[in-house]
C-alpha cells in the first residue's frame, strides 16, 4: 500500500492553483499528533472504535449539515487517522435519486460515471479563479501566500478544520484537558479525476483495517 500512498500523494499537488470549493471527488486523510492511537485498535481486521473514536465518527456524519451541495462517500478510522471521500456537487450538476446507491446504514456512493465528469467541472472553475493555474506560471511568495490565505475558506479545508476542531474539543471535554492538541497541523488530501482512481481509493479505504499491520501511520 506503500506504493499506493506515494503515488497519489505526489500527484495530489498537480493542480497549484486548484479550487477547493470547486465540483470534484476529493480523498482527505488527517492524521492524530505524535499519531497516538486514540481512536480504537484494529482487532481480527476489523477497527474497534474507543469512546474518542466513537466521538469522531459522529461528528463526521454530522458534517453535510448546512452543506447541501456535499457527498459523504467512503469513510474509515484508524487507531490514529481517518481516510474518507468527500464529493462537492455543483448546480449544474446534480445527481438524480437514482444514481444515488446506499452500500451501508451511512455511506451514500454517486454513480462512479460521474466522477470524471466532476473533475472537469472543477478543473473549469480553478481556471476561472486562479490565471496563474491557466498558464503554469511559478507563483511569487506573495501569490503563494494569498492563495494560501484563499485556501482556509474553501469548502474542503473549512470541512476538515471544522471536523478537527470539534473532535478536539469533545476530546478535552472528555478527557478534562485543556486546548490539548489532538491532530497534527496540516492534512493529505487527493483530487480523485477518474473512475479508476475512484475504485482504487474506494477499495482502499475499505481495506485499511485489514492492512493495519503494513500501514505508513502504524506504530
Amino acid at each position: 500500500m506503500a506504493k499506493f500512498q506515494n503515488k497519489y500523494r505526489s500527484e495530489s499537488h498537480r493542480f497549484r492553483y486548484w479550487d477547493y470549493s470547486a465540483p470534484s471527488a476529493y480523498f482527505i486523510t488527517a492524521v492524530v499528533h505524535n499519531r497516538e492511537d486514540i481512536f480504537g485498535i484494529i482487532e481480527n481486521n476489523k477497527f474497534i472504535p474507543s469512546p474518542i473514536g466513537k466521538i469522531a465518527h459522529k461528528i463526521f456524519l454530522e458534517l453535510p449539515k448546512g452543506n447541501k451541495d456535499i457527498i459523504l462517500d467512503e469513510f474509515i478510522l484508524m487507531p490514529n487517522h481517518f481516510h474518507c471521500i468527500i464529493i462537492i456537487k455543483d448546480i449544474e450538476f446534480q445527481y438524480p435519486k437514482s444514481e444515488i446507491s446506499e452500500f451501508d446504514e451511512w455511506t451514500v456512493t454517486p454513480s462512479i460515471d460521474y466522477i470524471q465528469e466532476l473533475f472537469n467541472r472543477g478543473r473549469m472553475q480553478s481556471k476561472d479563479l486562479f490565471s496563474e493555474y491557466e498558464n503554469n506560471q511559478e507563483p511569487t511568495k506573495d501569490e503563494m501566500n494569498k492563495f494560501r490565505k484563499m485556501r482556509r475558506k474553501m469548502i474542503i479545508p473549512r470541512l476538515v478544520g471544522k471536523l478537527k476542531m470539534q473532535v478536539s474539543k469533545e476530546i478535552n471535554i472528555l478527557n478534562d484537558t485543556a486546548a490539548k492538541k489532538s491532530w497534527q497541523d496540516d492534512f493529505y488530501d487527493i483530487i480523485i479525476r477518474n473512475k479508476t482512481e475512484y475504485k482504487n481509493i474506494k477499495a482502499y479505504i475499505k481495506t485499511n483495517p485489514a492492512n493495519w499491520s503494513k500501514d505508513r501511520f502504524s506504530n
